[in-house]
């Protein structure tokens, strides 16, 4: 999870204005405009306004980065605070190391006790099954650095797309120190 702060003269409105033009003109994002459509109670906004903006995949994978914001109206534009996240794919990589544990374990042993206690001929086989499950836990190791490493690809992209659709810039330390003029 990485947190952040961006800056922009716009106001809410258009920033809003933009995410939608974005949206619709953009085949590579998705851009939900939550509580910004209009939660109302009593003509006043119960929640700020919210997006949610995610990269758009084609080859149908669930690993994907996504980034949620809240903005809030400042004296000199708008300030968008940012999360973005990686949806989670802790239960597929449990799956997987689970069922090379358990699975693997018994073809390991059992192939340990062939190559110890076993016949010649299959002196073969019982070393295929004793290379076989630390190659399934390389590749699923493997595998959750691929996706680690491609949703900071995506992480990145979601923030340069942001900061140019809402002409904004990064918060610094000094500038939340000093907040926003009035």
């Amino acid at each position: 999870m990485t947190e952040f702060t961006l800056r922009t003269p716009l106001s809410e409105e258009q920033c809003l204005a933009r995410l939608a033009a974005a949206r619709d003109r953009d085949p590579f994002v998705w851009i939900w405009l939550g509580a910004a459509a209009g939660a109302t109670r009593d003509g006043i906004r119960a929640t700020p306004p919210s997006f949610r903006l995610q990269k758009r995949k084609s080859d149908g994978s669930r690993f994907r980065s996504y980034l949620s914001a809240t903005l809030r109206t400042h004296a000199q534009g708008t300030t968008i605070e940012v999360v973005m996240r990686t949806q989670r794919h802790d239960v597929f990589m449990g799956v997987w190391f689970g069922l090379v544990i358990l699975i693997g374990s018994a073809v390991f042993f059992s192939s340990l006790s062939t190559l110890i206690h076993g016949a010649g001929e299959s002196q073969l086989s019982a070393v295929y099954g004793l290379l076989f499950p630390p190659a399934l836990f390389a590749v699923g190791y493997r595998f959750r650095q691929f996706v680690k490493r491609t949703a900071r690809v995506e992480e990145r992209f979601l923030k340069d797309f942001l900061m140019h659709t809402l002409n904004a810039r990064i918060e610094t330390v000094e500038d939340h120190e000093r907040g926003p003029s009035t």
